[in-house]
């Protein structure tokens, strides 16, 4: 912890889901203290499934705490904890939180400097601003669902790794008001809605449309504009696939040299990029009676060896058994209290050559009531007992 950027920040996590969970995972994989505060009347629809598998994978490294939110006790011991912080991220609908009388105007009073970062699927302000919305929802508004996909298909439902996109982007926000907090003294709020993150991707499909018109056919598959042969390949064995881009024509001698096909360096279909992309269906069936002949791991040792873009279509046991990402200490086993041993994803950085650690397991709910609220907040053992008992804490 001693050399974790983050080490002198404290975040109160408000956020449920996976996009908000996220975000303030990886600000403890820096170094900050997240304690997140768990309220049953601010849960949500979230399947009790789901939540279980959230909990266990994305709030290890975090303090936790349960208050009911819905009571004024509770509203205040929340507003306590916000003054000894530096950061409250939340990712409920626009309106909970000035429910609960924890909105930031009202925090400002009890912590002028507090930066709070509220995450939602399409923003607190504007004609849409209620609606409810989960990962492939942002996809969808965003744009994205509409560009990803088949020429003769439907727009593609993207999932978990649309949270985790918003997730980075609210961490980044955070970062920066936070950066800005310790240069200045003051602090901000951050109104980010998960669907103008999606929207950011867009720009180029964005600004072709306004230049050009709608694109009627706007999905390529596993095509790309310019670039041919640019697609995912079958491999030997059940269900494996390489991914093989050309970019350059060196890039195309190399994979000519590969497959043992030197006559195609003369063939004027194949000439130049230009060609090679008018006469990709050809290209890819040649192609893909080469490569059902190799495993992908094969073909990936082949190709780059001749400098040619080419890896395996990874599946989740391929990573699990992956040894480069063995090597960077990409996962890492957790043990929780009841001796349960489980692997969690670690975060996608290394400082100074090291990749932060998972120091703790991820809390049962209220697993730190005691600690938050009789040593960080000073209440007496007696009064947490009331608290307790009155379901105030819960």
């Amino acid at each position: 912890m001693n050399g974790l950027p983050l080490r002198n920040v404290r975040v109160a996590d408000f956020s449920w889901a996976a996009a908000g969970p996220y975000s303030t995972l990886l600000l403890a994989s820096l170094g900050a203290e997240v304690i997140k505060v768990t309220s049953s009347s601010a849960r949500g629809g979230f399947p009790r499934a789901r939540a279980a598998d959230v909990d266990r994978y994305l709030n290890y490294n975090k303090l936790s705490i349960t208050l009911d939110l819905s009571t004024p006790e509770g509203a205040g011991l929340a507003r306590e904890l916000i003054k000894v912080c530096d950061l409250v991220v939340e990712n409920y609908r626009p309106g909970t939180m000035k429910r609960f009388g924890l909105d930031y105007q009202e925090l400002t009073r009890v912590k002028p400097d507090i930066v709070m970062v509220s995450s939602s699927s399409l923003g607190a302000e504007g004609p849409q601003s209620r609606y409810t919305g989960f990962a492939p929802i942002f996809a969808t508004m965003g744009g994205l669902s509409h560009i990803t996909g088949y020429p003769d298909g439907i727009p593609t439902e993207l999932r978990l790794m649309v949270d985790y996109t918003v997730g980075h982007a609210t961490a980044y926000a955070a970062l920066v008001a936070l950066y800005h907090q310790r240069a200045t003294g003051q602090g901000q709020y951050i109104d980010l809605a998960s669907r103008d993150v999606i929207t950011c991707l867009m720009g180029e499909h964005i600004l072709e449309a306004q230049l050009n018109g709608p694109n009627p056919n706007p999905r390529m598959g596993n095509r790309d504009h310019i670039m041919a042969p640019h697609g995912v390949y079958r491999c030997k064995g059940e269900d494996a696939w390489i991914t093989i881009a050309i970019a350059t024509q060196e890039e195309w001698e190399g994979l000519c040299q590969a497959m043992e096909r030197l006559d195609w360096l003369a063939d004027e279909r194949f000439a130049d990029s230009y060609r090679r992309w008018l006469h990709q269906d050809e290209l890819e069936q040649l192609i893909n009676a080469w490569t059902v002949n190799y495993t992908p791991f094969e073909l990936m040792r082949l190709l780059q060896e001749k400098g040619v873009a080419a890896v395996p279509s990874y599946s989740a046991r391929d990573l699990f058994e992956d040894p480069h990402l063995k090597d960077r200490r990409f996962s890492e086993e957790v043990t929780d209290p009841s001796g349960e041993k489980y692997t969690v994803i670690t975060a996608p950085w290394l400082l100074d050559g090291r990749r932060p650690e998972a120091r703790r397991h991820a809390p049962y709910p209220g697993e730190d009531n005691r600690m938050v609220f009789e040593g960080l907040l000073g209440l007496p053992s007696a009064e947490v007992d009331r608290l307790i008992e009155a379901g105030v804490i819960r």
